[in-house]
């Protein structure tokens, strides 16, 4: 047990620290708490005092978990859904209206937004390819069915625009996802 003045502080860093895997999460807290405890002791203040003059725990538990990643049941759910959503965010004029895959864009681009933030560049970036590349991957299929049922009449077609828009869509959401790095409240 820790000194009872340390743990409100140790609670915030707690805080900080979530996402980060129980083991490991309350191994960085014993060892921030061990060394505080020491510290305080050879400055004979008392608790109180001492605990004034540390920085936000919340901050230090936020910054320690970008050196000690999240849980990789996090990275897999993220995975998990980022390949559906990307999947339905494709644009099908004739089946679905725009609304449906823009809302699947826009929940993308929030997942991949947060991946960002909370687990880093890499997997902001890893997770915005998750669901970039099957909208890539469908549009390519849409196109080549389409052309290969068409033969020619020129009745079904993909839009240009909406090729363009994917595409384009497609290229962001990684970058975004690269570039949310403490871009975010977290």
């Amino acid at each position: 047990m820790h000194e009872a003045g340390l743990e409100p502080w140790l609670a915030g860093l707690r805080k900080g620290l979530s996402g980060v895997s129980g083991k490991r999460r309350e191994s960085v807290v014993a060892e921030i708490a061990g060394d505080l405890e020491l510290r305080m002791r050879s400055s004979g203040v008392d608790a109180d005092s001492f605990v004034a003059g540390l920085e936000d725990p919340r901050a230090l538990g936020r910054a320690l978990r970008a050196v000690h990643g999240l849980s990789w049941w996090r990275y897999v759910i993220a995975y998990l859904l980022a390949l559906p959503l990307g999947l339905l965010s494709v644009p099908l004029d004739s089946v679905l209206q725009w609304w449906p895959s823009t809302l699947m864009l826009a929940l993308l681009l929030a997942l991949t937004l947060r991946s960002g933030a909370r687990g880093g560049r890499i997997h902001g970036l890893l997770v915005g390819l998750t669901g970039a590349l099957p909208r890539i991957i469908v549009l390519l299929l849409i196109t080549g069915l389409l052309g290969e049922l068409d033969q020619g009449y020129g009745i079904a077609e993909v839009p240009g625009g909406t090729i363009a828009f994917v595409v384009l869509t497609s290229l962001m959401i990684p970058l975004f996802g690269f570039f949310a790095t403490g871009r975010l409240r977290q």
